[in-house]
C-alpha cells in the first residue's frame, strides 16, 4: 500500500503461511494490527518488533482491521482474535545457511534485504539452474506485482544467491 510498513507485511504474511502449512485456518493477519500499536502505522521499522508484537499480543484478522486502516481499533472482537492469533515461537537467522535452513524444513521467515531497504516474506529456496540457486520471497506489493504461484497468486520473485539483491541479511523463521 502506499504506508511504510513492510516490516509488517512481511512478518504477517509469513505468518499467516506458517499457520496454513500448520494446518490451521488461513486467517490473513492484517499488518495494521501490528503497525499501528507499534509506530503509528505511518513509519518503516524492524521486523524483529514485529515478531515481538505477534508473541506478546498478537494479531487481528484483516476483516476486522484493513490493511490500509491507520486506526488504533479495539473492542471484544479485537481482543478475541489477538488472543488466537499469535505466534508460538520464531527463530532468528542472521546468515544464509540458517535462511537455507528454516526453508528446507518449510518455515517461512520475514527477512530484510537492505540494499532494497525492505521486507518481505521469504518462502522458500530453490534450484534456478544447475549450480546456481535463490531464494523465493512474496512481496507485499499486490497480487499484481511479480510472479504467480500454481494457485495464481501474484506477488512472487526468486532473487539469485550471492546477487545484489539476492541473499537476505536479517529475519525471522515462524
Amino acid at each position: 500500500g502506499r504506508y511504510p510498513t513492510c516490516w509488517a507485511a512481511g512478518t504477517c504474511h509469513a505468518f499467516t503461511t506458517a499457520r496454513a502449512l500448520a494446518g490451521q485456518s488461513i486467517e490473513f493477519v492484517s499488518p495494521m494490527s501490528v503497525a499501528v500499536p507499534i509506530s503509528g502505522g505511518n513509519s518503516g521499522g524492524f521486523e524483529g518488533d514485529a515478531v515481538e508484537w505477534l508473541i506478546k499480543h498478537g494479531g487481528v484478522r484483516e476483516s476486522l482491521w484493513g490493511p490500509q486502516d491507520r486506526r488504533a481499533l479495539r473492542g471484544p472482537a479485537i481482543n478475541q482474535d489477538r488472543e488466537r492469533l499469535r505466534i508460538v515461537d520464531a527463530y532468528e537467522c542472521t546468515r544464509p545457511e540458517h535462511f537455507k535452513t528454516a526453508c528446507l524444513l518449510g518455515w517461512p521467515c520475514t527477512v530484510a534485504y537492505p540494499a532494497w531497504q525492505h521486507v518481505v516474506m521469504l518462502a522458500d529456496y530453490v534450484r534456478i539452474e544447475r549450480g546456481s540457486n535463490g531464494f523465493r520471497i512474496r512481496n507485499n506489493w499486490g497480487d499484481s506485482w511479480g510472479d504467480k504461484n500454481r494457485h495464481g497468486v501474484g506477488g512472487f520473485a526468486v532473487f539469485r544467491e550471492g546477487a545484489r539483491i539476492g541473499t537476505p541479511s536479517s529475519g525471522f523463521a515462524i
